[in-house]
């Protein structure tokens, strides 16, 4: 019979204990700032208030698990899509674009009045044990206008909720298995 369970282990009563390690180290999360943000053509625009920073690794050897959703709707019920892209800040590089899914990652074809959900994850390595910061970026396909982070219907939630989410996650490089992931 257990006597304590905490965070981390099992204590029993006869004074052994069991613990399984947790692969997540550190995790941070915001959520964009502007309801229904416009996305120019042909330009990777920041998504407002969607950057965070992790500050300085535990090991050289971890990777971040960074995901994203959001809410879009294409402005003219013609063609029209986005993709979303993530940028990496660290001293020693700066801010600079590191993956993206494409501006046709969430696209309708002449649809009329259509929302979609985009969402991502990526996993990124560590680039050496100095600071990381995360930003989201979002670019549109040319045919159309469009915007995230919707209010469908003025049907936002309470308290700065504005349809979206972005998350990252420093995770245990030894305790998770990033199966054929390059570190490039």
């Amino acid at each position: 019979m257990a006597v304590t369970i905490g965070p981390n282990s099992i204590t029993f009563n006869n004074g052994s204990t069991q613990s399984v390690p947790s692969g997540f180290i550190k995790y941070n999360s915001c959520s964009g700032t502007t309801t229904n943000q416009g996305i120019q053509s042909g330009n990777w625009d920041f998504v407002a208030g969607t950057e965070l920073n992790m500050g300085t690794p535990t090991k050289s050897t971890n990777w971040y698990r960074v995901s994203y959703y959001s809410c879009s709707d294409d402005w003219g019920g013609s063609n029209g899509g986005v993709g979303m892209g993530l940028w990496r800040y660290t001293p020693s590089t700066g801010w600079a674009r590191i993956l993206d899914q494409g501006w046709h990652s969430h696209y309708d074809n002449n649809c009329g009045d259509f929302y979609t959900s985009c969402h991502g994850i990526w996993y990124v390595p560590v680039n050496g044990l100095q600071q990381h910061s995360f930003r989201l970026y979002c670019r549109r396909h040319p045919g159309v206008a469009m915007r995230i982070n919707c209010s469908i219907g003025a049907d936002l939630r309470r308290n700065g909720w504005n349809n979206n989410m972005f998350e990252v996650y420093e995770i245990d490089g030894d305790l998770i298995n990033t199966g054929n992931l390059s570190r490039y």
